[in-house]
């Protein structure tokens, strides 16, 4: 399972477990916007995309889990016809 991990400086980390190691994590639904609005996973391992209008969503939902005295969180595709790019 990949999750995201919330850093101190506001930069996201995609770390993968196998099944029996999954840590703890919150969950994030989300519905998709125009394409070159979302923030994608091509973009989390690239480094880029905060730029985006999408990113400040995700942005937000890291710095709630920490607050909640977790690390990970998992970003769902909801309510989406396109194929989700973040399924993470």
């Amino acid at each position: 399972m990949r999750l995201l991990r919330s850093s101190d400086d506001g930069i996201f980390n995609l770390v993968e477990f196998s099944s029996k190691g999954i840590q703890p994590h919150d969950i994030l639904s989300h519905t998709w916007g125009p394409d070159n609005e979302e923030f994608t996973l091509k973009d989390i391992r690239k480094s880029i995309g905060n730029a985006k209008a999408r990113y400040a969503k995700i942005q937000y939902r890291g710095k709630e889990v920490v607050k909640d005295d977790l690390q990970y969180f998992y970003v769902e595709a909801v309510l989406s016809l396109q194929q989700p790019l973040i399924h993470v």
